[in-house]
């Protein structure tokens, strides 16, 4: 059986609970850190810098529902470039793939301007530990934004992917925006009843 996508419910799809870009970036740790595939923490991934100390990163999160509304969902739809999943699934996760993830303690807070006031930490950012070549690239067709200077592609017209992936969760080494689901760990997420995430064929990816 083919690779399946981690991807946000479709009927998620026109908001993000979970705002990853509501501080100065400055003052922020880059979500682009965690789409290297490789482990955290490092001087330098992918030229990106980040801490040395994980203490020191600042995974807060905007959310514009209050916790009762949230915590209803196993892993939380966000805009950052990493999956925000709470204990249940980091269980699962740490039972059969240990030595593909890394978890780092997330903070949820209100929106900007809200007049919630809470605090919430049920919830974990997952640094995706591994790569794999996932994509079947003689039948898939690219997106390059400058091809004729060697760019990397950006994105797929067409997309195929792989009969086989080594790992239960990676990213796929050339579009690292893709997180790649093995069959079996898509099983173990439906018969715990996960919610908050689907995952869907290649076919269905746009």
């Amino acid at each position: 059986m083919k690779p399946l996508i981690w991807d946000i419910p479709d009927d998620f799809k026109e908001r993000h609970y979970m705002d990853y870009n509501w501080r100065p970036m400055e003052k922020r740790t880059s979500s682009s850190i965690f789409m290297q595939g490789k482990h955290l923490p490092c001087a330098d991934v992918g030229g990106i810098k980040c801490s040395q100390d994980p203490k020191e990163y600042d995974l807060i999160f905007a959310s514009s529902v209050l916790p009762k509304e949230f915590t209803k969902f196993d892993c939380l739809p966000n805009n950052s470039t990493a999956p925000l999943v709470n204990q249940k699934v980091l269980d699962i996760l740490n039972k059969l793939c240990s030595n593909d993830i890394q978890a780092f303690p997330a903070t949820i807070i209100p929106d900007k301007g809200s007049r919630n006031n809470f605090e919430n930490h049920d919830y974990w950012v997952i640094n995706i530990t591994k790569k794999s070549e996932a994509i079947d690239r003689d039948n898939t067709e690219f997106l390059y934004l400058s091809k004729s200077l060697g760019g990397d592609p950006y994105g797929t017209k067409k997309l195929v992917l792989s009969e086989y992936t080594e790992h239960f969760l990676s990213r796929d080494e050339t579009l690292k925006t893709l997180k790649i689901v093995s069959p079996s760990l898509v099983q173990a997420f439906k018969k715990a009843g996960v919610t908050g995430v689907q995952f869907i064929e290649y076919k269905d990816y746009s």
